[in-house]
C-alpha cells in the first residue's frame, strides 16, 4: 500500500464525545473489543461517514445529550485522520466538519500535507478530491450483510470497462441487450471462478456447517435479471447466488453461509482494484463456527498485509496474544443527565473511551472481556513448546508428524526478542493451572537467539522452564556458526523442495547429492543452510536475478515446499538412518524434560 491511516480523531458522533485511536504499526489488522453498546461499530461508522460521507442526520449523529441539552457550538460532528505514506513517511492530515443547518447537511474539509522536513501545504478542495479519489472505505455492519453493495463494488475494479461501449447502444432493439448480457455473463466467468475458488477455500474442512448440505461442489454465479431497454449499468444488472443444486438465491442460505461469500467477496475485491482499500468489519465473526472463524482470522491477517482492515469482535478468535498492540480495548462512562427542558426526569449519557492499560495488565483485562480461561489459541498444556515463528511451528510439527512422534502445544512467540514478553504472557495463564506446566524454548542458533538465551537463563516463572537452541541435522556445532530451524531438515527434502521452486520459476536446478557432499566440505559446513542454498542457485543462475532463500517470501514458501514433501516422504526410515540425529533430537523435545 501507498497511503495508509495513523490517526482517527472522532469528536461529538453519536456515543463517542473524543475518541484518539492511533494505530502504531503497519501491516495487520486493526481490533476492537469490548462489551455491548460501547460504540464499537460507532467507531467505523465515524470512518465510514469520513470516507462517504453518506447521509449524516444532527438528530441521530450528534450525542444525545448535546442535542438534548447544550447544543451552540458544540452542535457539529468532527472527524480528523491522519495518513501516512508507507515509502516516503510523508504525513497528509484532514478534517471534516458536519453540521446540519436550516435543515441541510453541511460539510466543511480541510487539510494539509507535510513531508519530514518541509512546512506543512494546505491543500486545496481539487486536492483533497484527487486524494479521496484514490481511497476506497467499505464498511460491512455485522446486522446487515448486503451482497448487491458488494457486487456494486467489483464492477466499480474496471473488470468490465471493455464493456462501456455497448452501454451507449440502449436505443437498438432487445438483440443488442441479449449480446451485451452474454457478452457481459463471458466476461464474468473468471470472477465467478475466483470467488468460488474463495470461498471453497473458506469452506473446506470446516465440517458439516450448513445443516447437513454438502457444499463441496457448489460454486458461485452471477445472474442477470430480464430488461427491456439496457437503461442502468452493470453494477445494477447482477444478481450473486451460490449454485447448488436447487439454484437458490443468497438470502435462501443459512447465515453463515452468507457470511463466507461475504469474506470471499472481501478478497476478490480487494485483491482486484487499483484503489486503495480499507475495510471496516463489524463483527466478522458473526454466524461462524469456532473452527471456521479461525480459518477467517488467518486469512484477514494474510489479507491485512496489503491493505487496512479494522475490525470489531467478540471472539478471542480473533485476537493475537502477539500483536495485542493493535487490539484496543473499548469501554464506556455511564452518566446521568437532566433533560434540559424536563429538569425532574434523566437519561443516560453514554461515553466511549478506549482502555489506556498496557503492557500486561492490558492481556489480563481482554482475557477477562473475551471470557478466556484456557481457549485453543491460549490454551497452555502439562507440556509446551514455545518457537520463534510460523515456519519453526510448521517444521517441528511435520516432523513430528511423519515420525509417529506425540506433538506438544506449540506456541509462536513472534521472534526471538519477543520471547522474554510472550513467557510473560504464559505465565499469566499457567498461573490458572492446578498443575505446573512445563515450557521448552527453542531459539535459532543466531545472534538474536543467542542473547535471548542467555538473558532468559535468570527469568523464573510459575511454569516448568527449559531454554535451548534449534538443533542441525548433523548435530554439529561451534559457538562462531549461525544457523536456524531449516538447518534440522533433512537436507536432501529441503534441496528437493528448492528444486519445486526453481523449476516453477524457471532457473536451473541443484544437484541433490553434489550439493550435499560440498555442504559437508570443513569449508562449507559452518555455513546456514538458506545462505549457502543461495549462494548455490546463484552460482548457476548467473543470467538471472536472485533468489535470496532467507527472504521471508521465499522462506514461507519453501517451508510449505518442504511440509509438503516431508508428509508424501517414503524412504524416511532410510533418511533416519542416515541422519539419528534429526530423529534423536526429535524424540527429545516430543517428550517432556
Amino acid at each position: 500500500m501507498s497511503y495508509r491511516i495513523s490517526k482517527v480523531l472522532i469528536h461529538n458522533y453519536r456515543s463517542i464525545k473524543n475518541l484518539g485511536l492511533v494505530i502504531p504499526k503497519e501491516g495487520g489488522p486493526v481490533i476492537i473489543c469490548g462489551a455491548n453498546n460501547v460504540g464499537k461499530t460507532n467507531f467505523l461508522r465515524a470512518v465510514n461517514l469520513f470516507f462517504n460521507e453518506t447521509d449524516f442526520k444532527a438528530s441521530n449523529d450528534i450525542p444525545y445529550e448535546i442535542v438534548e441539552a447544550t447544543r451552540g457550538a458544540g452542535y457539529k460532528t468532527t472527524i480528523s485522520v491522519d495518513f501516512i505514506d508507507s515509502q516516503t513517511k510523508g504525513k497528509v492530515s484532514i478534517k471534516k466538519v458536519f453540521k446540519e443547518e436550516l435543515g441541510e447537511n453541511i460539510i466543511e474539509r480541510t487539510g494539509y500535507k507535510k513531508q519530514s522536513r518541509s512546512k506543512r501545504e494546505n491543500l486545496s478542495e481539487n486536492d483533497l478530491n484527487k486524494f479521496f479519489n484514490d481511497f476506497r472505505f467499505i464498511f460491512v455492519e455485522s446486522s446487515n450483510v448486503n451482497i448487491p453493495a458488494l457486487v456494486a463494488q467489483i464492477t466499480k475494479t474496471n473488470v468490465l470497462s471493455g464493456l462501456d461501449k455497448l452501454r451507449k447502444k440502449q436505443s437498438k432493439p432487445l438483440d443488442i441487450l441479449k449480446n451485451f448480457i452474454t457478452e457481459s455473463e463471458n466476461s464474468l466467468q473468471n470472477i465467478e471462478t475466483n470467488i468460488s475458488k474463495n470461498f471453497k477455500e473458506f469452506a473446506d474442512g470446516v465440517g458439516t456447517f450448513t445443516d447437513g448440505l454438502d457444499t463441496k461442489d457448489w460454486n458461485v454465479k452471477f445472474i442477470f435479471p430480464k430488461y427491456e431497454l439496457l437503461r442502468e449499468a452493470i453494477g445494477t444488472m447482477v444478481n450473486l447466488v451460490l449454485q447448488d443444486s436447487n439454484q437458490k438465491e443468497l438470502e435462501a442460505k443459512g447465515s453463515g453461509i452468507q457470511r463466507i461469500l461475504l469474506l470471499s467477496l472481501i478478497k476478490y475485491i480487494s485483491e482486484n482494484t487499483k484503489k486503495i482499500v480499507i475495510w471496516g468489519i463489524d463483527e466478522p465473526e458473526a454466524f461462524l463456527q469456532p473452527g471456521l472463524q479461525k480459518k477467517v482470522f488467518a486469512i484477514i491477517k494474510n489479507l491485512s498485509n496489503d491493505l487496512e482492515i479494522f475490525l470489531t469482535t467478540h471472539s478471542h478468535h480473533f485476537v493475537d496474544i502477539g500483536e495485542l498492540e493493535s487490539v484496543f480495548l473499548f469501554n464506556a462512562k455511564y452518566t446521568k443527565q437532566a433533560y434540559r427542558r424536563k429538569k425532574d426526569k434523566e437519561y443516560i449519557k453514554i461515553s466511549t473511551v478506549i482502555d489506556k492499560t498496557t503492557g500486561y495488565n492490558k492481556v489480563q483485562k481482554v482475557k477477562d472481556h473475551l471470557g478466556i480461561s484456557t481457549n485453543d489459541s491460549w490454551e497452555i498444556m502439562p507440556y509446551n513448546l514455545v518457537v520463534e515463528g510460523d515456519e519453526d511451528k510448521q517444521y517441528i510439527s511435520t516432523l513430528l508428524k511423519i515420525n509417529g512422534l506425540d506433538e506438544p502445544k506449540i506456541l509462536v512467540a513472534d521472534g526471538a526478542d519477543k520471547f522474554p514478553g510472550y513467557l510473560v504472557f504464559v505465565n499469566l495463564f499457567c498461573e490458572e493451572q492446578s498443575i505446573t506446566p512445563k515450557v521448552l524454548s527453542i531459539l535459532d542458533f543466531d545472534q538474536k537467539g543467542k542473547a535471548t538465551l542467555n538473558s532468559l537463563k535468570t527469568k523464573t516463572y510459575s511454569f516448568n522452564h527449559k531454554v535451548e537452541h534449534v538443533s542441525r541435522f548433523d548435530n554439529k556445532s561451534n559457538i562462531t556458526w549461525q544457523y536456524e530451524i531449516e538447518d534440522l531438515i533433512y537436507p536432501e527434502i529441503l534441496i528437493r523442495a528448492v528444486n519445486k521452486i526453481l523449476h516453477k520459476k524457471g532457473y536451473s536446478q541443484l544437484k541433490v547429492q553434489a550439493i550435499i557432499k560440498k555442504k559437508n566440505q570443513p569449508s562449507f559446513q559452518k555455513d546456514a543452510i538458506l545462505p549457502f542454498i543461495t549462494a548455490q542457485v546463484k552460482d548457476i543462475n548467473q543470467d538471472k536475478g536472485e533468489l535470496n532463500f532467507e527472504e521471508l517470501g521465499l522462506k514461507k514458501y519453501l517451508c510449505t515446499t518442504t511440509c509438503a514433501l516431508l508428509m508424501k516422504e517414503k524412504e524416511l526410515e532410510k533418511l533416519n538412518k542416515k541422519y539419528k540425529e534429526i530423529y534423536n533430537y526429535l524424540v527429545g523435545i516430543a517428550q517432556p524434560f
